[in-house]
């Protein structure tokens, strides 16, 4: 019984905007919790211009839609309406976690690992977790699946804001950044384990540098040096 009330209480609770779509025409993201949510204005011509490519057009505002933590029928959304390839959407579906580029006919996808907040309370709940993100780059948008907790959707969004010259906001552009956020993420947690690990040559168990002056000692004998 408490099971079953737990589950509708999961059911009552409004969805969280999860779904999220931004323009560099306004640089403003409007938010929503279901993939239709998204498009009360127009906004879908953006995607429809994907599926009927033309000549570039620099006039044409680039797009990105991120989707958070989505669900196999988020991906379903997605692909029907962007023509997304059977086996991309197999990879982010199942969250495969094997980093990658592939190319296809109207995109490429680029499949990353971040670092996310640990949420469940153990001993290592300080450390962060990895987890998939993947960015689909289309020729005037970008759509990218992140999971939540990140932040480097939010941070790459601020970083086009201030942009002085928004005319050379590109697709590849927005892909640049969030794999320029995402390595800078993983900067603090470098550092930290520098600090934290012991010199090598002062490890009282570490026999590299005998190794390295034996192996020295065979070159230097091995070389045709007049004397």
């Amino acid at each position: 019984m408490q099971a079953k009330q737990e589950e509708k209480l999961e059911i009552d609770q409004p969805l969280h905007d999860r779904f999220s779509f931004f323009s560099s025409k306004t640089r403003q993201a409007t938010t929503s919790s279901t993939w239709d949510g998204l498009f009360p204005s127009g906004n879908i011509d953006h995607i429809f211009q994907e599926k009927h490519k033309s000549r570039p057009d620099p006039n044409q505002p680039t797009w990105w839609i991120d989707i958070c933590d989505a669900t196999e029928q988020d991906v379903d959304a997605v692909s029907q309406a962007l023509s997304i390839h059977p086996l991309t959407a197999e990879d982010i579906a199942i969250r495969e976690p094997r980093e990658k580029v592939d190319v296809y006919k109207n995109y490429y996808l680029i499949s990353f690992q971040t670092l996310v907040a640990n949420k469940v309370k153990t001993e290592r709940s300080g450390i962060p977790i990895s987890a998939a993100l993947y960015i689909l780059v289309f020729q005037y948008g970008v759509v990218t699946f992140s999971p939540s907790g990140c932040g480097h959707v939010a941070r790459a969004r601020e970083r086009i804001r201030k942009m002085h010259d928004p005319t050379i906001l590109t697709s590849d552009w927005v892909c640049y950044a969030m794999i320029d956020d995402i390595i800078d993420s993983f900067e603090p947690f470098v550092r930290d384990a520098e600090r934290r690990r012991p010199p090598q040559e002062d490890h009282p168990h570490n026999p590299l540098p005998q190794r390295q002056g034996r192996r020295v000692k065979r070159i230097r004998e091995a070389l045709p040096i007049s004397r």
